[in-house]
């Protein structure tokens, strides 16, 4: 779904992935230039509804909240640098693989310089989840 890379030559550049496995379920998937931290949802994203995720570093935690709720914390030590301002985002499509792109619909991409509150993460969804019904206005 989303890829940010601090360089488009070298596989040991740290990035962030934000993608879904071979399960269907959310997956966080920051790396630095030695080791590779997974945040993994439990919620199967292949119903046909739409879903809210959010992936976040708060302090040295990944958090991976779907559907308004917390469903992996993962301790990191020092991968995901969040803060180079020379990354390229790639949305939809991995910056490296051309061939595995994002099959679905995004909606409401939000990109933050703060972590959310795990309360108001449940606010918004609770709050937007209405939007994605059928006839939402």
């Amino acid at each position: 779904m989303l890829d940010r890379t601090d360089s488009h030559t070298s596989p040991t550049a740290g990035r962030l992935r934000l993608l879904m496995d071979s399960s269907h379920r959310a997956a966080f998937w920051p790396r630095d230039a030695t080791t590779d931290y997974f945040a993994t949802g439990t919620t199967a994203l292949n119903d046909g509804g739409a879903h809210q995720i959010v992936a976040q570093r708060r302090g040295s935690n990944l958090e991976l909240h779907v559907d308004g709720r917390l469903e992996e914390t993962v301790a990191i030590t020092a991968g995901g640098n969040f803060s180079n301002t020379l990354a390229s985002l790639f949305v939809g499509i991995r910056q490296d693989l051309a061939s595995q792109w994002f099959v679905g619909n995004l909606g409401m991409l939000r990109l933050s310089a703060t972590s959310l509150s795990a309360a108001q993460i449940a606010r918004m969804y609770r709050d937007e989840a209405p939007l994605f019904n059928a006839g939402a206005k």
